[in-house]
C-alpha cells in the first residue's frame, strides 16, 4: 500500500503494527474483540485529563482512557455525539504521524453522519484539541 512498510509489535502492545512511509510513520493497525480491523483518528491533546473532562461536558462519552502507552503517551478513546470514535494522545516518546502533505502519507479523515451538524459544533466546543491528526 503506497510503497508503506510495517513493523509488528510483540505479545505486549497485543502484536499492534505500526506503518511507515519512508521511515515515517503514518498509521496503526490493530483488531477489535472480534479480529476485524480498526482505524481510528487520534488527536493530540496538550493535556489529556483536562481533554477527556471536556469530551463529556461537551456531550461526548470516553469509553477508555487515560491509559499510559509504554514511554509513547497517553492515549484515551471516546465517542462524539453522533456515535463516531475518535482517539486523543498526549504524546511522551512518540508524536504520532511523521509524513505530511505526500503521497503516500494520510491526508483526509471523513466523518459520515446523520447529524453534521451536531458533528461539526461537538469539536468546536472547547475541547482542547490540536489541529493535526497525529495517528489512526
Amino acid at each position: 500500500l503506497c510503497g508503506w512498510t510495517f513493523e509488528v509489535g510483540g505479545p505486549e502492545t497485543g502484536y499492534y503494527t505500526m506503518a511507515f512511509s519512508n521511515g515515517a510513520p503514518v498509521a496503526a493497525i490493530n483488531t477489535d474483540e472480534n479480529g476485524a480491523g480498526i482505524w481510528v483518528p487520534y488527536f493530540a491533546a496538550p493535556d489529556i485529563t483536562a481533554t477527556v473532562a471536556a469530551v463529556g461536558a461537551a456531550g461526548g462519552q470516553v469509553f477508555m482512557g487515560p491509559m499510559q502507552v509504554m514511554a509513547a503517551g497517553t492515549m484515551a478513546l471516546a465517542l462524539d455525539p453522533t456515535g463516531a470514535v475518535f482517539g486523543l494522545w498526549q504524546a511522551d516518546d512518540f508524536a504520532g504521524f511523521g509524513a505530511f502533505g505526500r503521497f503516500d502519507a494520510p491526508c483526509w479523515f471523513d466523518h459520515q453522519s446523520q447529524a453534521p451538524a451536531d458533528a461539526a459544533a461537538f469539536p468546536r466546543k472547547r475541547l482542547i484539541l490540536r489541529a493535526r491528526n497525529v495517528g489512526m
